[in-house]
């Protein structure tokens, strides 16, 4: 009975402990109140007026003959340092960060002109909506490499005053001029949207190779998997919609290269081809004209049954004779291409049909000539 009585005192003095402390507080409910209106105004206008970043992203299948089968199984002895494996995949990683194709992808966006609407607090970017155009042309490649800033405001359906700085206007123009300026010329051509027949928009121009330069650093490459040939890309941007376009236009200009590098070498081959038959049709017609002639002087009639005997009658050696005069011609040919051809320039494949090892090394030599024209 005794512990029992000692229990229940102590569990008394506990409530009563906890209810006391928790009186203290409440004599300032008032400050927590206000600190809670504090904390959620402040994470109201935090979440209203930040900057968000969104991240879009993209996979593109990249043949590769070495990814999978035998070639799968030889990597793993790569991995142990017996051999070396290189895979397209890595190549086309390479060719996807170079600077030469961001830059077409940066221009062809126009990704290095920004439109800003201004607010009361700050100002947002149209991107896609803005309500005009700016098309602007550097005088020399001095002003190229500098940051322009220009505001334009809305006079009319028709004109509208550029400004330089808040305070120093150019003066009240009509869309669609040319405008000259110490920078360069300038042209504003207005766009039919709604809501947006009167503005002050600020037109931010920087650098293309800056904004190349950003846009490099944003862009993320990376193999899906070890054994695949799927490549994934990502690009963070402060628009999701302009994130999506660079990544589609990046891939779209990447086919469009590859596309064009496998036409370089059909094309070089067709030169090649064309020239040699028209070296070709050169002989035939002066042969042609011999055998006229040596008919007139002979008073030959039955040629078909002369010529037949005598191609029964031609021995093994002289057919060999002729299958040597030709490969002869086309190397020839051949070698008179490669003294006249550049470093750069591609060599015609698959005309050495029984050079099996010269072929490969003509192959072998235009993918190399690509890939430094891709990544250059």
């Amino acid at each position: 009975m005794n512990n029992k009585q000692e229990i229940s005192q102590e569990n008394h003095e506990s409530d009563f402990n906890i209810r006391e402390q928790i009186e203290k507080y409440l004599v300032h409910w008032k400050w927590f109140l206000l600190s809670v209106i504090v904390v959620l105004g402040l994470a109201f206008l935090y979440l209203r007026y930040s900057t968000p970043l969104y991240k879009a992203t993209a996979t593109i299948l990249v043949k590769d003959d070495k990814k999978g089968g035998l070639a799968s199984e030889l990597s793993v002895l790569s991995d142990l340092g017996v051999g070396t494996s290189k895979s397209n995949v890595d190549n086309e990683v390479e060719i996807l960060k170079s600077r030469t194709l961001t830059e077409k992808t940066v221009s062809k966006l126009h990704l290095n002109i920004h439109y800003l609407s201004h607010g009361r607090v700050k100002s947002s970017e149209l991107y896609k909506a803005s309500p005009i155009v700016v098309v602007y042309s550097p005088a020399n490649e001095q002003y190229k490499k500098e940051v322009h800033t220009f505001t334009i405001e809305s006079v009319n359906a028709n004109k509208f005053k550029l400004f330089k700085t808040e305070d120093k206007e150019l003066g009240t123009f009509s869309y669609g001029s040319l405008i000259k300026i110490p920078e360069g010329t300038l042209s504003v051509t207005k766009v039919d949207i709604a809501d947006k027949s009167s503005f002050s928009i600020d037109c931010n121009i920087y650098p293309v190779e800056t904004m190349t330069t950003y846009y490099r650093g944003a862009l993320g490459i990376s193999p899906v998997g070890k054994n695949t040939s799927v490549i994934e890309l990502s690009v963070v941007d402060q628009n999701s919609q302009r994130a999506a376009d660079f990544l589609n236009t990046l891939v779209e200009i990447y086919n469009d290269d590859a596309i064009e590098d496998k036409n370089l070498v059909a094309e070089k081959t067709s030169q090649f081809i064309s020239t040699r038959l028209g070296l070709i049709t050169e002989e035939l017609t002066d042969v042609e004209k011999d055998v006229e002639g040596f008919k007139k002087q002979n008073n030959l009639t039955d040629i078909p049954t002369e010529a037949t005997m005598f191609l029964e009658n031609a021995s093994e050696y002289e057919k060999k004779q002729i299958e040597t005069e030709i490969q002869l011609n086309v190397v020839a040919s051949m070698r008179q291409f490669l003294n006249s051809c550049g470093p750069g320039d591609l060599i015609p494949s698959n005309l050495l049909s029984t050079q099996s090892e010269a072929s490969e090394l003509i192959m072998e030599y235009n993918r190399l000539v690509i890939e430094y024209i891709r990544i250059a």
